[in-house]
């Protein structure tokens, strides 16, 4: 089981202070205090750009999700408005037939928009669901999605690569506190 990070900081700070007090007496080979004092800083660095990279992963989410919401509501209603505006219409019916809009995750919901927006090309480009809901203004709208799901895939991998060198060095930290306390 993996320590809390504040745990091992200040047993860190608690094991420089306990070595630069006994100094005079004892020195460990392992570390000097100053080395002590670059890696606590080090953590505590790594620490807040971690906690950066959360933010910035929680930004790109949102700005995200804002965005399959609208990409959503026009799916919904280019899809409901094509089948019921498309109903005698045997060709264009048939296209939009078993389609659905009722996806919950954001993969469902650009899978669900590409889905529309490749029957809508196909059946009738010029066909227009409500105002401002064209082929062209959707088209744009998913692709932004699609580059909103990218910075936010990258905004994540770079969270999770931060969170886990913060790890790697309060492991380490951890790990000469132990030596410390066993010499």
């Amino acid at each position: 089981m993996a320590l809390p990070i504040s745990f091992m900081l200040e047993r860190a700070a608690a094991t420089r202070s306990a070595q630069n007090e006994i100094a005079a007496t004892w020195l460990w080979p392992g570390k000097t205090v100053s080395e002590w004092e670059t890696d606590l800083a080090a953590v505590a660095a790594q620490q807040q750009a971690a906690a950066q990279k959360g933010s910035d992963e929680l930004a790109r989410r949102g700005e995200l999700d804002d965005a399959l919401t609208a990409l959503h509501r026009r799916t919904r209603e280019g899809v409901s408005v094509a089948k019921s505006v498309w109903t005698s219409e045997a060709g264009k019916s048939a296209r939009v037939a078993n389609l659905t809009a009722g996806a919950q995750s954001r993969d469902g919901l650009l899978s669900e928009a590409l889905e529309w927006e490749s029957a809508w090309e196909a059946a009738d480009p010029n066909f227009t669901a409500a105002t401002g809901n064209t082929l062209a203004a959707f088209k744009t709208l998913r692709e932004q999605c699609l580059a909103k799901h990218k910075a936010y895939q990258d905004a994540r991998s770079d969270e999770r690569a931060a969170a886990g060198e913060l790890r790697e060095l309060a492991d380490a930290l951890e790990e000469a506190c132990v030596a410390w306390y066993l010499a």
